[in-house]
Order: C-alpha cells, then structure tokens, then sequence
C-alpha cells in the first residue's frame, strides 16, 4: 500500500511527506568559514549566488537549486544540502535524482522514516514508464534494505535485499546487506551462504569477514572460523552508487586534490599521495606542481622508474625546473644509473648554481661511484657558503673514511666539531675514525659500536642509527649493519637528505664498490 501512495505522489507531481513551500536562501543553515578551508567556503558561496541569479524558468531554478544541494553534500553540509534538494523538487517534482540524493541526505540527519519515504518515492518513480529514472533500480532497493534495518523493519529490509541481489546479483555488498539482516532473523546458514558469495564476488574485501568468523563459531565450523578470522581487515566491497560517487567528483578539482596529496606526503602516506596528485593529473595533465609531487611519492615508494617516467613528462613542460632535474638525478640514483644521476643533478645546477640539495646530492653521488676527489671539491664550495658547516663536515668525513682516508676524515671532524662543538654525529665520526684508523694498531669497531650506542642513549636520532649501521660494518657484522639500512630506508618521515645518503651507500654496499657501507 505505502508503495502504491507513494508512486501516486510521485505521478501527481506532489512531493509526499514534505512542506509545499519553498524554503528561502536566506533561511537555509549558513556554512561556518571556521571549520572550512577557504577554497571550500568559496565553492559553497558560488552556489548560493548561482541560486540567487537563476531565472524564473521553473527547471533552470530546479537545475540551480540541485547543483547548490549536491555542492553542500559533498562538503558534509547536510542540512542545506536536505534544503536545496527540497527546493529543486518543489521547481521539479520528476527530478528523480534529486529525491534520492534528498533521502541519503535524511540518512546522515538520522531521519530515517524521511529518507525511506523518500526512496520509496524514487522506486515509485522508476515503477513508471512516463518518468526518465536516473537511479538504478538495484541501488534504490539496497538504499531500502539499510534504511527499513534501521528503522527495525526486518521484514521490509529483508524483501529489499532480496530484490537487490535479484536485480544485481554480482553486488558484492548487496549480498553483505542481506547476510547482515539474515544473522538478525537467526538463519545462520543462510547469512553464511550470503557472505560465502560476497567473498567470491570481491576476494579483496575483507570488513566482513569478523562476522563470517562469528557466524562459523555458531554453526561449531572451529577450522573456517580461525581460518576467515585470520584475515580480516577493514576493506569494504565497492558499492555500487553513481550518484553518490559523483559527489566526490564535485570536489576534486585540481587544487583541491593536491592539497589532499600534500596533507598524505606530510603524514607519510605515500601511496595516498600520489592517488591524489594523479587525480590533479587527471584535470589538468601537465600541473607541473601534481606532476613534480607525484615524482616525489614515487620516489618514496622506491619506484624509480615510474619517477623517471613522471620527471620525463615534467621537464617536458619545464624544462628550466631545476627541482625536476634534482629529483631526477635522485631517480636515477635509486635506479643504479650513475651516469644518468650525474647528468641531471650537473643540469640542475647549470639552471640553479647556488642550489644546495644538488650540490649535496652529487657530492654524495661522486663519493659512492669511486670519486672522493670530486665529492671534496663540492663540499669544499658549500662549506665556503657558511651554512650549515657541520653537516659538510660529516658528509666530507664519511666520504673520505669510506675511502680510508683517515687523516683526512679526521681533518673534516675538526673542522666540523670547530664550527659546532657539541654535534653528536660528528663526535660520533670521530670515535668510527679512530677505531678504524690503521695507525692506532688495531681496528677497534666493537669499541666504536659501544661509543655510537652511548650516544644514541644521549641522544635517539635516525642519524645515530645510521652510525650503527656504520659501526656495526666496521666491525665485520655488514649483515646486520645492512638490516638497519634497510629498515631505515623504510621509515616513512626519514629526512630526505639522509634518505639519499643511505641510498648511495646501500648501492654502494650492494655492488661491493667499499669497504664499509
């Protein structure tokens, strides 16, 4: 019966269970700038003033008033978005789209009996021959389902379900919806049944998978049941709802996603990071700002060729963008293309010649690739830049006792612990050269590893670990030493200046190019 009243509201051009007025701009719920980005609240500002600039023809004010609504729900503003979808179905009452929208909308407000009149108006709708539907059938009824479940409508919930699988029967979700309101009415079997297919439709999914451990327990299955348990996680099927996935698309202009890319680089999330610079990509192809982010995520994520191909398309675009070069020269690096890497980072310092980071990386380069001579010569210029002069120093000193040049190395710790006494990596060299020097009559790497590790008491840094590493290979245990390179390259917030050095080295190391690391 509710079906029948319904689709007779809907063919009546009657918006069933809502106002028959309008609701004006001014009173729909205002954004709050203090919890929104500026791009945001500027985006929802646009949309009020397309509203207020729409003419009196009847479906341009509904097109203006849905587009405003489906703006506002994309940025979680719920209750102007509940409004704007009101307003465009009073304009148009066959916009059928917007009636869905309006009852996911009623959802996130927690009015469930709104949003199930709502879908039942759309499923109405879609019923009859005469109104364009926009929504597919089987969405409609899934939307259903969940809504009746909430509202403690077993009964109702499970015929939607049913009808969603009949109507979609590769939906993995669907079939999750209708496991889920099968465990309530107490048929095991059959809620197993339907999670079995679930997890044949989607393998990669695994949310449900601490309910289809549960439900094995109850029917005594002990052997599936750890064996499913063991392999849950938190990734849902796919659901299958253009309309709502289109709202996502609203906001993801360029800008926006790269801001979302820099937010993920920042915290780690590599992975993330270049989805989002790829999706900036995708608008505009050559954003030399996406396209030089995307190169630094992949080279996070050790993926130099794919760095490579990236820098390629930049320095296509740009090719005086001496940042693109170093990178590239860093790709290359990472690659084990020593040739190549010397090319773009001296490129990178034609464009730029005060551009420290490529003067450091292609001292670290010369140093791994058996040009010690080459690698002073660069240090020698930075340290006549009077920055930073402690870190030239520790760079120098390592290059020089990696080619056991230990008066030398030495001779750089000085004048390292000169212009920065208290430097703990410094001292930290200092006690490595000692141990390692052949004139003290021996070499003393377990003394050294001990002095390091003292340090690190003092002092916990990534930089100390690298030391360890350094001891560690001194002292004959390269194995272990190469264990904490390799777990050090995988700390996703290592600084990237010791990030490339412990590059160079682990190629250095892998090649057998010196004698330590």
């Amino acid at each position: 019966m509710m079906r029948l009243v319904t689709l007779a509201c809907v063919l009546l051009l009657v918006a069933c269970g809502q106002e028959d007025t309008a609701t004006p701009l001014a009173a729909i719920p205002e954004l709050d700038p203090a919890g929104l980005e500026a791009e945001v609240a500027a985006h929802l500002e646009e949309v009020r003033g397309a509203v207020a600039t729409a003419g009196p023809d009847r479906e341009q004010g509904a097109e203006a008033w849905y587009e405003f609504a489906r703006v506002h729900h994309a940025y979680g503003q719920f209750r102007a978005a509940r409004e704007g979808y009101r307003n465009a179905l009073l304009l148009q009452p066959d916009l059928v789209e917007a009636r869905y929208l309006l009852g996911v909308t009623e959802n996130r407000l927690h009015r469930a009996d709104a949003a199930y009149t709502a879908f039942l108006a759309v499923a109405g709708a879609c019923a009859s021959p005469t109104i364009a539907c926009g929504v597919d059938a089987a969405t409609v009824e899934l939307a259903l389902a969940e809504t009746a479940f909430s509202l403690a409508d077993v009964d109702a919930s499970l015929g939607h379900a049913q009808e969603a699988v009949a109507l979609r029967p590769d939906d993995a979700a669907a079939w999750v919806v209708l496991a889920r309101i099968e465990r309530e009415q107490g048929r095991v079997t059959s809620a197993i049944e339907a999670l079995e297919r679930a997890r044949s439709l989607a393998p990669e999914a695994n949310s449900f998978y601490a309910t289809l451990a549960n439900l094995y327990e109850l029917v005594g299955d002990e052997a599936r049941a750890t064996a499913v348990a063991a392999r849950r996680g938190d990734r849902a099927p796919l659901r299958h709802d253009t309309l709502q996935a289109s709202l996502e698309d609203l906001k993801r202009g360029s800008a926006w996603a790269i801001r979302q890319a820099e937010r993920a680089f920042t915290s780690g999330r590599f992975e993330e990071a270049a989805g989002f610079y790829g999706e900036a990509l995708a608008v505009v192809p050559d954003n030399t700002t996406a396209l030089l982010g995307l190169a630094a995520a992949r080279l996070r994520l050790n993926e130099a060729e794919a760095a490579i191909e990236v820098l390629g398309r930049l320095l296509a675009v740009e090719p005086a963008n001496a940042k693109a070069w170093l990178n590239l020269g860093s790709a290359h690096t990472l690659a084990g293309n020593d040739d190549a890497a010397r090319a773009a980072l001296e490129t990178a310092l034609e464009r730029s010649p005060n551009y420290l980071l490529a003067r450091i990386q292609l001292a670290r380069l010369h140093c791994a690739f058996d040009r010690p001579d080459a690698a002073i010569a660069e240090l020698e210029w930075l340290w006549a830049q009077a920055d930073d002069r402690a870190r030239y120093a520790r760079l120098a000193a390592r290059c020089l006792l990696d080619h056991r040049r230990f008066e030398a190395a030495a001779a750089w710790v000085t004048r390292g612990l000169a212009a920065q006494p208290d430097e703990i990596q410094l001292l930290g060299l200092q006690v490595l050269i000692q141990a390692a020097a052949p004139e003290e009559g021996l070499r003393d790497g377990a003394s050294a590893l001990a002095t390091v590790r003292a340090l690190m008491e003092r002092l916990p840094s990534l930089e100390l670990k690298h030391l360890e590493a350094l001891a560690l290979a001194e002292s004959g245990a390269t194995e272990d030493a190469r264990a904490i390179i390799d777990a050090l390259l995988r700390v996703p917030a290592i600084p990237l200046d010791l990030r490339e050095e412990l590059i160079v080295q682990r190629e250095a190391f892998a090649s057998g190019r010196a004698w330590r690391l």
